[in-house]
C-alpha cells in the first residue's frame, strides 16, 4: 500500500469536502493504559524509570514512576485516565489533540523524553464506537538524533465519549498478548521518517499588538507532538510586515494519524506571548505537495486587545474569526528523509530575495463597490447603529455609513459606500474575506464574513447577509439579535478605466419608498405550538406570537396557562416590496407574557419571503418547525405562509383542521418518584387534573369542566388505577393532532392546600394514528442476530425435560414450547468435564464463546455451582426479550423559576462564556406518570368494546395469568389485573461496573453500591473498594416491592469519601412494573446479564456501566440465591530455575564476560543469579533456582529476564532481555489446583529449542541497538513451574542452590573459574578465545623477533664470508 492510499484509509479521500460528525457538547476521553514494552532509554542498553503522561484538553494526568526497568522489560500498568470538558463546540472538539509521553523519572535533573505519540480527537471520535480497544502504538522521540528509530510501545485504549453515546468497555477480555491487528498501524507498513520542510519568508499587514510598537512576531508549528519555532522579528511601522527568510524542520514518521497541521503566528511578550492568528493545512493536503509551492496565505484572528474565551477560539479557528490579521509568504515541503531533523535556520538558496521580488511581491489591484440598503431585526439593546465594510489592509477613506436611529428594529441607511481598492499580491490564490460590521458607538457588535469571489457580478442584486454577534466584544450576547443586513456588493480587479454606471453604482441605492413598490400582504397561518419552555413557576406560560418582517409586525393573542397553544389564526403584515426581496427574512419569536416584568422570549425560529405560497387561494400546507434559544431546545411550531402581491389578492379562509369526534380512555396505573410540591413536606396526597380546554379547538366555545382523580394513596408513589373517559375533537390529519396538558397537585391540609407538583402532556393524535414510540430506543429483532453457542446446548432429551421443567416451576399458565423456543431461550450452560484416565482429574471441555460469563466455582466438578450465562451486552429493554411495556410512562416536569445573576454575584464572578445561551428557565424533574391509554372514533368504539366481550368468552383471567396478546382486551382487562398488589422479592445479581468516572481529585474513585426502591435502601458502603474504576462485586441483593406501586428500581454506584459527604458516581434506574407485567420477560425462566450505563443528572455522558441481571420472585417461591462469587485468589509459588545462556556477546577487553541474569515475575522484586566470573565463550552455567510468591488469578502473568556483565569499578553493562507469558499456564494451574510446568513451543513470539529434558526450554534475548531496532544478544534455558502454596511447603526446596536441593537437584555449575598458580591454567580461564589467539600471535611474533635479533648477526656474517670466498 503506497502512502497515499494509506491516508486516505486512515483519513478519507483528500480534499473531501464530508465534515467529520461531531457534535458539540460535553466530551469524556477515557484512557486505558494496559502495557508496555521496549521502550528504550536515552543511551542504548541502559536501565530507566518510566513514567507516562497524557495531555487532553490542555489536562495533564500522569503515572507513578517504575524503578530500573530494562528496554525489553514488559510493564503491566492497568490505569485509567479520565479527562471531562463541558460545552465543547465542534471547532474545539476539531482542533483537540490526545498527547502521549513517556518520560526517564530523574530525582534532581529534568525528566528526558522516552518517546511520544499524539492523536486527534476525531480520530478516535471517528472509530467504530468512538473507540480503539487493545491498541499498540510505536513511540517515537523527536529531540533525539535518530527520530525514526522505535522507542517503545504502549498498548491502550481509548474512547471519546459525548450526549447519546454508550459507554465502551476499554478492558474486555484479549485472549492473546500481541497480535498484529492489535497495532494501531498495521505491521506490514513499516513506520518511515519523513522531514517536513516549511519555508517562512515574510508576513504582511500584521496586527499591532503591542501598546508602544508594532509586534515581535515569530511563528511556532506544533505537530505530532513536535515544536519548531522561528526567530522573533519586530514588524516595521509601515506596513506591518515581518521578513525571516527561514526554514523550519520538522520531523514526522509515517504513516501518522493527525489530521491537522497548525502553524501559529505570535507576539513575544515577557510574561506570556499573545496569540495573532493561526492557519490550518490539511494534512493529506500536505502529502499530495498541495502547498509545495511558495503562496500568500490569510490570516485571521480575534479583535485586538481582546482576550476573553471567545477572542481565545477565534485565534484558534480561522474561519470564526471576526478580523482580518493579515497575509503570510511560506512553502510546504514533504520529502523521505534518512536522518530527519528538528531546528531552524536562515534559507540558505541562493537569490532568493531576488525570486520572491520578482515573482510575490508584484502586486494588482481589486476594487470593492457597497451599497447599503437597510438592516432589519437589529437588536433592541442599541437605538443607533452604523454599517462598516473592511477588506484586508484597502486604500482609501473608512467605509462606513453614518448612525442613524432605528425604528421598528430597521435602519434604513441607503449609501453608497467609497470605493475601495486593495493591493493584493498578483500571484495569491484567494483574496481575503470580505468584513461587515454592524457598529454601535464605535464597537464592531456584530460582524459577517463573505467569500469576494461570490461577488463578481457586476449586475448584482441586493442581498441579504446575516449577522452574528461578536463574543469577543460582548455588546450583544444573543445570536437571534444579530440581525440582517441588505447590501449590494462587488468584487473585481481594478485599472482605472471601469465605468461605474454599469450597475449603477455611481449612485446611491433608492430608498423602498421611492422605488416602484406595490403594497402587498404576508398571511403567517399561526396553528399551534408543541412543548414550548415553561416559564411560569408554575410550569406553564402565557404565550403569544409575534412575527417581523421588514420593520413590520403582527401579534397574535395570548394563550393562559399552557405549553401547548392552539391558536387556529392568520396574521397579516403589510409590507412594501419589490421583485428583488424575495430573501427577505421572516422572524418568528414566542414570547411568554408577563405582567410585572418584560416579556420572557422562549422559542424563535426564521423563514424567508421566498418559502411563501404566493398568490393563491387557498393556505400553504403548514410543516413543523424546531423553535430554538441557541443551543436550547425551544419546542415546536407548526405554520405556513402565504404572500400576496397586492391586497386586492387576499382571500379569506379559515385554517381550522376537519375533524371527527373521538374518545380517550386513560387508565391510570400511578404516580412514581414525585417530589414534594412544598420542600419541606413530603408528598400527601397526590392526584392529576386534566385540562381538557387545553385540546379544544379555538372555534369550540364551550366551556368543558375538567377531570380530575381523587386523591388517594399518600406517599410519593401512589397507585391511582382509575379510568378517565371522555369525547373530544380530533383532526383528521395527524399533523393537528392535539396534546392534553395534564397537573399533578398534592392534597395537603385536607384540600385547604393544594400546591402543584408539575405537570406533564399527551399527545393524542399519536395513541390515535398508532405512531406511539414506546420505547425510544433501537430493539433487536432479528434473533438471529443474538450470538447464542448451540454446541453447548443439550440433546433432544434434555430439551424435552426442559419443557416439563419449564412447565412445573413457571407460575405462568402452561404454554407449549417448541424446541426452537427452549433453544433460543437458554441463557445458562453449565460446563461439561472430562475425566483424564492418568490421574483421574477432571478438566473443563467446549468452553461457551465469549458471549457467556463465567460465575461461581466448584468446589467439586458435581455440585453445579459454577455456570455460564449470557450477556445480552446492552440493557434488556432494548432487546426483544421484553415486549413493549403494556404502560405508557409520562415525566413530570416542574418550572422553578430563570436563572439570574445578582448584582452581587456579577461582581465575584466572570460572564458566562457561552452568551449563545438565554437565561434559561430552571426545569426540574418531578416525578412519573404510568398509565395505558386508548384513543378511538365513535363509530368504532362500540364494535371494539363488542369484539372484547366476545373475547372475554374464550379467555378466563385470573390473577395467576399472564397479559394478554389483544391490545383492547389488555386494555380492557388490565385493570382487573392490578387491583390486587402483590409482594414480591426483587433479587439483583451484580457482577462488576467497568470505567467508573474519577470523583476524586488525584486519584480514583472508591466505589460501593446503593440500591433504592419505595424507600427501602440497601447501603453497602462498608464493602468499598479503593482507587478503583472497575470493581469487580459478584453479589446478589435482596429488596421487597410490591406491584403495582414503587416500581423504580435505583442501582447506584457511589464513590466513599472520608473528609466531605460521599458523592454519587452514577445511577441507572429499571421500571420492575414493565418487566413484572412482560409477557416475554416472565417465560424467561433464566434470565440472562445486561450491561446497563450510569447516568448522573449533571451530565449527559455516561459515568460507567455495571454488568448485572435482576429476578423477580414471589416471597413464598424465594428460591436460594446463587453462589456466583469468584473463585478466590490463592497463593502460588513460582519456581524458576536459570541453567545457562549461549551466544552471548563479550563485553570486556579480554573477550570475556562476568555474566549474571536478573529475572522478576509479575511485579515481584527482581532476583539475581551468582556470577559466572569469567565466561570465556558466552555459555554461561548457572544451575540457579528462584522463587517468587504470587497469586492467582492475576492479570499480569509475566516473566521478565535480564543478562547484565557485572563490573566493579562501574556500573554492570546491560546485555539483553526478554519477557515471556504465563497466563495460559496461570489459568490452568489455577482451575485445576494442580502444579503445572511451562513447556516450550515454536509458536510463540521467542524461539524455543527443545533439550532432551522437555521441561528446559530456551528463550531468545535481544536488545535495542543504536538505530531502535532488536538485535539478538543470547539465549537463557530456563525452566518454570507453578506450585500451589500448600504444594509448595509439603515439599519445600531452597533458593539457587541451596538446601533443600531437590525437585530437580541442582549440580554445582561446571566450566566456573577455578584458582591456580598454573599461569597458563588462569590465562586460559581470564581470556577467551579470540584473545587467546591474539595472545599467541603476540607471543609467536615477539619470539621470532627474539630469534632474528639473535642469530641474525651470524647468518649475514656466514652469507657474506661464503661470499667472499667466492
Amino acid at each position: 500500500m503506497d502512502l497515499k492510499a494509506l491516508n486516505q484509509n486512515l483519513f478519507g479521500e483528500v480534499g473531501s469536502s464530508e465534515p467529520l460528525k461531531v457534535k458539540k457538547g460535553d466530551y469524556l476521553v477515557h484512557i486505558f493504559l494496559e502495557e508496555s514494552r521496549g521502550l528504550v532509554a536515552d543511551g542504548a542498553g541502559e536501565t530507566l524509570d518510566p513514567l507516562i503522561t497524557f495531555e487532553v484538553f490542555e489536562i495533564r494526568k500522569y503515572t507513578p514512576s517504575k524503578k530500573g526497568i530494562s528496554s525489553g522489560a514488559a510493564l503491566h500498568w492497568g490505569e485509567h485516565f479520565f479527562f471531562e470538558k463541558k460545552d465543547l463546540s465542534v471547532d474545539e472538539v476539531e482542533s483537540s489533540k490526545i498527547k502521549i509521553e513517556v518520560r526517564n523519572h530523574q530525582m534532581l535533573l529534568k525528566d528526558s523524553l522516552v518517546g511520544s505519540f499524539e492523536l486527534d480527537v476525531t480520530y478516535i471520535y471517528y472509530q467504530p464506537k468512538h473507540s480503539l480497544v487493545h491498541k499498540w502504538i510505536a513511540l517515537s522521540n523527536p529531540n533525539s538524533y535518530d527520530f525514526q528509530a522505535i522507542r517503545g510501545h504502549l498498548k491502550i485504549g481509548v474512547s471519546v465519549l459525548t450526549e447519546g453515546d454508550g459507554d465502551v468497555d476499554l478492558t474486555v477480555h484479549q485472549e492473546e498478548d500481541f497480535k498484529d491487528s492489535d497495532l494501531l498501524l498495521p505491521p506490514q507498513i513499516s513506520l518511515k521518517p519523513y522531514q517536513i520542510k516549511l519555508s517562512l519568508i515574510k508576513a504582511d499587514s500584521l496586527p499591532q499588538l503591542d501598546i508602544h510598537g508594532t509586534i515581535d512576531a515569530y511563528c511556532e508549528i506544533n505537530f505530532a507532538g513536535n515544536i519548531v519555532q522561528s526567530s522573533v522579528v519586530v514588524a516595521d511601522r509601515t506596513r506591518f510586515s515581518a521578513n525571516w527568510y527561514e526554514e523550519l524542520y520538522l520531523p514526522v514518521l509515517m504513516p501518522n494519524v493527525s489530521s491537522k497541521f497548525i502553524l501559529r503566528v505570535l507576539d513575544k511578550d515577557p510574561l506570556k506571548p499573545e496569540n495573532a492568528g493561526c492557519i490550518v493545512f490539511d494534512f493529506p493536503k500536505i502529502i499530495e505537495g498541495n502547498y509545495s509551492r511558495y503562496n500568500w496565505y490569510n490570516l485571521y484572528g480575534a479583535p485586538e486587545g481582546r482576550t476573553n474565551s471567545h477572542a481565545k477560539l477565534m485565534n484558534n479557528i480561522p474561519h470564526a474569526a471576526s478580523e482580518w490579521h493579515g497575509l503570510i509568504l511560506l512553502k510546504i515541503e514533504f520529502y523521505e528523509a534518512d536522518k530527519p531533523i528538528i531546528k531552524c535556520g536562515k534559507i540558505s538558496e541562493k537569490g532568493i530575495n531576488d525570486y520572491i521580488r520578482d515573482n510575490f511581491e508584484p502586486t494588482e489591484q481589486y476594487e470593492l463597490r457597497c451599497q447599503v440598503l437597510c438592516g432589519v431585526a437589529l437588536s433592541d439593546k442599541f437605538s443607533e447603529y452604523s454599517v462598516e465594510i473592511a477588506w484586508g489592509r484597502s486604500m482609501g477613506t473608512v467605509n462606513e455609513t453614518k448612525s442613524i436611529k432605528t425604528v421598528g428594529r430597521k435602519a434604513d441607511w441607503y449609501e453608497r459606500l467609497n470605493k475601495k481598492i486593495l493591493k493584493a499580491p498578483a500571484c495569491i490564490d484567494d483574496l481575503c474575506d470580505i468584513f461587515i460590521y454592524l457598529k454601535n458607538s464605535g464597537d464592531r457588535v456584530c460582524f459577517a464574513r463573505i467569500n469576494p469571489l461570490e461577488f463578481k457580478d457586476v449586475l448584482t442584486k441586493p442581498k441579504w447577509i446575516a449577522l452574528t454577534p461578536d463574543k469577543a466584544i460582548d455588546k450583544i450576547n444573543y445570536v437571534w439579535e444579530g440581525g440582517y443586513i441588505l447590501l449590494r456588493v462587488y468584487v473585481g480587479k481594478y485599472t482605472g478605466k471601469e465605468d461605474d454606471k454599469v450597475g449603477r453604482w455611481h449612485l446611491p441605492p433608492l430608498p423602498t419608498a421611492n422605488k416602484n413598490t406595490h403594497p402587498a400582504k404576508l398571511l403567517f397561518n399561526l396553528y399551534q405550538c408543541r412543548d414550548l419552555q415553561a416559564s411560569d413557576l408554575e410550569g406553564q406560560s402565557d404565550p403569544y406570537i409575534e412575527v417581523y418582517c421588514n420593520g413590520e409586525s403582527a401579534i397574535s393573542n395570548v394563550i393562559y396557562r399552557t405549553i401547548n397553544p392552539m391558536w387556529y389564526c392568520v396574521l397579516q403584515i403589510e409590507l412594501k416590496v419589490t421583485a428583488e426581496n424575495d430573501e427577505t427574512p421572516i422572524l418568528v419569536y414566542v414570547r411568554d407574557k408577563d405582567n410585572d416584568t418584560d416579556d420572557d422570549l422562549i422559542g424563535f425560529c426564521i423563514f424567508t419571503l421566498g418559502e411563501a405560497l404566493k398568490d393563491s387561494p387557498f393556505p400553504q400546507p403548514p410543516t413543523w418547525r424546531d423553535l430554538t434559544l441557541g443551543k436550547v431546545n425551544g419546542g415546536k411550531l407548526l405554520s405556513s405562509l402565504n404572500f400576496y402581491t397586492s391586497s386586492l389578492n387576499v382571500r379569506v379562509y379559515d385554517i381550522e383542521p376537519e375533524c371527527i369526534e373521538a374518545i380517550a380512555e386513560i387508565n391510570c396505573l400511578g404516580l412514581r418518584d414525585l417530589t414534594p410540591a412544598v420542600g419541606w413536606l413530603p408528598v400527601n396526597k397526590a392526584f392529576i387534573k386534566f385540562d381538557l380546554n387545553s385540546i379544544q379547538l379555538p372555534s369550540q366555545k364551550m366551556s368543558i369542566r375538567n377531570v380530575e382523580t381523587q386523591p388517594g394513596e399518600s406517599g410519593s408513589n401512589p397507585t391511582i388505577n382509575t379510568v378517565i373517559r371522555f369525547k373530544f375533537m380530533m383532526p383528521v390529519d395527524n399533523i393537528f393532532s392535539p396534546s392534553l396538558t395534564c397537573v399533578v397537585y398534592d392534597y395537603l391540609f385536607k384540600g385547604l392546600s393544594q400546591p402543584q407538583i408539575g405537570l406533564f402532556t399527551i399527545n393524542l393524535g399519536n395513541i390515535f394514528y398508532k405512531v406511539t414510540e414506546r420505547r425510544n430506543k433501537a430493539c433487536i429483532t432479528d434473533m438471529s442476530k443474538v450470538i447464542i453457542d448451540h454446541s453447548r446446548l443439550k440433546t433432544d432429551e434434555d430439551y424435552n425435560r426442559e419443557i416439563h421443567r419449564y412447565q412445573t416451576l413457571s407460575s405462568l399458565n402452561p404454554i407449549k414450547f417448541s424446541k426452537e423456543d427452549i433453544r433460543k431461550g437458554i441463557f445458562v450452560i453449565y460446563p461439561d468435564f472430562s475425566e483424564k484416565e492418568k490421574n483421574k482429574k477432571k478438566k473443563e471441555v467446549n468452553r461457551p464463546n465469549d458471549s457467556y460469563i463465567k460465575l461461581g466455582f466448584n468446589r467439586h466438578p458435581d455440585d453445579k455451582v459454577m455456570h455460564y450465562r449470557y450477556n445480552v451486552g446492552v440493557e434488556l429493554e432494548s432487546t426483544e426479550y421484553i415486549e413493549k411495556s403494556p404502560f405508557e410512562t409520562f415525566e413530570i416536569t416542574k418550572c422553578i423559576g430563570r436563572e439570574s445573576e445578582s448584582w452581587i454575584d456579577s461582581l465575584f464572578s466572570s460572564k458566562n462564556s457561552d452568551a449563545e445561551l438565554s437565561p434559561e428557565v430552571r426545569i426540574k424533574h418531578a416525578g412519573f406518570f404510568k398509565g395505558v391509554l386508548r384513543v378511538t372514533s365513535l363509530d368504532n368504539f362500540d364494535k371494539k368494546e363488542k369484539k372484547v366481550k366476545r373475547l372475554k368468552k374464550k379467555r378466563t383471567i385470573n390473577d395467576n395469568s399472564i397479559l394478554l396478546d389483544n391490545d383492547d382486551e389488555d386494555f380492557s382487562d388490565i385493570r382487573q389485573l392490578l387491583l390486587k398488589k402483590t409482594q414480591v422479592v426483587i433479587r439483583i445479581y451484580v457482577i462488576s461496573c467497568t470505567n467508573l468516572a474519577q470523583k476524586d481529585l488525584k486519584s480514583q474513585s472508591d466505589p460501593y453500591i446503593k440500591i433504592k426502591l419505595a424507600g427501602n435502601v440497601i447501603n453497602d458502603r462498608d464493602n468499598y473498594q479503593t482507587d478503583q474504576p472497575n470493581p469487580k462485586y459478584y453479589k446478589n441483593f435482596d429488596i421487597m416491592a410490591t406491584l403495582p406501586g414503587a416500581s423504580r428500581l435505583k442501582i447506584q454506584l457511589w464513590d466513599r469519601d472520608l473528609m466531605v459527604k460521599d458523592e454519587k458516581i452514577g445511577e441507572t434506574v429499571i421500571d420492575i412494573e414493565d418487566r413484572y407485567f412482560s409477557n416475554k420477560w416472565r417465560r424467561i425462566l433464566e434470565k440472562p446479564i445486561e450491561t446497563r450505563t450510569l447516568y448522573h443528572k449533571s451530565t449527559k455522558i455516561p459515568q460507567g456501566s455495571i454488568m448485572m441481571w435482576l429476578e423477580i420472585h414471589a416471597p413464598s417461591l424465594l428460591p436460594n440465591p446463587l453462589d456466583i462469587t469468584e473463585k478466590p485468589p490463592s497463593d502460588y509459588e513460582a519456581r524458576l530455575i536459570i541453567w545457562q545462556t549461549d551466544d552471548v556477546d563479550s563485553y570486556d577487553a579480554e573477550d570475556t564476560s562476568d555474566l549474571y541474569v536478573k529475572a522478576f515475575v509479575n511485579d515481584s522484586k527482581p532476583k539475581e543469579t551468582d556470577t559466572h566470573y569469567r565466561c570465556t565463550n558466552g555459555n554461561g552455567q548457572f544451575n540457579w533456582r528462584m522463587k517468587f510468591d504470587i497469586q492467582l488469578p492475576n492479570e499480569i502473568c509475566t516473566i521478565n529476564l535480564q543478562i547484565w556483565d557485572r563490573d566493579v569499578l562501574s556500573q554492570s553493562d546491560f546485555i539483553g532481555d526478554a519477557c515471556l507469558s504465563f497466563r495460559e499456564l496461570a489459568r490452568g494451574s489455577f482451575e485445576m489446583e494442580k502444579r503445572m510446568k511451562m513447556r516450550g513451543h515454536d509458536d510463540r513470539p521467542f524461539s524455543f529449542f527443545r533439550k532432551s529434558d522437555p521441561d528446559k526450554f530456551w528463550v531468545d534475548c535481544s536488545r535495542t541497538g543504536e538505530d531502535g531496532r532488536r538485535v539478538k544478544s543470547g539465549k537463557i534455558q530456563i525452566t518454570f513451574e507453578l506450585v500451589p502454596k500448600e504444594a509448595a511447603l509439603a515439599c519445600p526446596v531452597g533458593e539457587g542452590r541451596d538446601e533443600p536441593n531437590i525437585d530437580p537437584y541442582l549440580e554445582d555449575p561446571k566450566n566456573r573459574f577455578q584458582w591456580s598458580l598454573n599461569p597458563f591454567k588462569l590465562i586460559n580461564q581470564t581470556c577467551g578465545p579470540n584473545f587467546k589467539f591474539k595472545v599467541c600471535c603476540m607471543v609467536c611474533c615477539i619470539i621470532c623477533l627474539y630469534l632474528a635479533i639473535m642469530i641474525g648477526p651470524s647468518i649475514i656474517g656466514a652469507v657474506i664470508g661464503t661470499a667472499a670466498r667466492k
